[in-house]
């Protein structure tokens, strides 16, 4: 498993973690790996991963699917709270998922129409993650990051909107990806986030 590098030394330099509590994560992260096979279909794999989610970082919070969300992650036990992060997850063997070097696919174009949805038709200002993985790889995005790059970018958030609306001739999500504003701002979203990862 491979989660890029968000220089966790500095995260957990002043945390105090309990040898038990590492042996239980360790154990728990060993079982969900062990059920993750290559060639199983997404929908099965997913349950693993919130599974996994539920007994490790999530305890206490309500994990579920949302319209086309694969996993919305609630801001406490309550289905009903406002959502924190976004999950969008991919197999591992599948051509849509981003890599370090390429974020002009299918998963990055799907977790960036959620954002909108859930920014502006839920008027969520909550979020705090955006997550994309294929259950090897984690990239793991601070929500604040895509407000800079995509919401705060008037002409994508007027496209997103004519599109949600209905002023587009399709309401199919590829005319919504294919808008060639995404695609430059992804590149210069590619530049800016390595360089912060590492």
């Amino acid at each position: 498993m491979k989660i890029n590098e968000i220089k966790l030394k500095e995260i957990f330099r002043n945390r105090k973690i309990n040898i038990s509590d590492l042996e239980d994560f360790s154990n728990i992260l060993k079982i969900f790996l062990s059920k993750i096979e290559r060639n199983q279909r997404e929908e099965h794999l997913k349950y693993f991963f919130r599974d996994f989610l539920k007994k490790t970082f999530y305890r206490n919070n309500a994990i579920n699917t949302k319209g086309n969300f694969d996993f919305a992650i609630h801001k406490d036990e309550s289905d009903k709270s406002k959502l924190e992060v976004i999950i969008e997850t991919k197999t591992p063997e599948s051509k849509e998922m981003i890599t370090e070097n390429n974020f002009s696919v299918k998963s990055m174009y799907q977790i960036l129409l959620y954002f909108f949805q859930e920014r502006i038709n839920n008027k969520n200002n909550d979020l705090k993650n955006i997550v994309i993985t294929n259950f090897y790889e984690y990239f793991i995005f601070d929500a604040s990051d895509f407000e800079k790059l995509f919401y705060e970018n008037k002409d994508l958030k007027k496209e997103f909107e004519n599109w949600n609306n209905d002023k587009k001739t399709s309401k199919k999500t590829n005319l919504f990806y294919e808008y060639q504003k995404i695609k430059k701002n992804l590149q210069n979203f590619l530049k800016y986030s390595l360089r912060n990862f590492y």
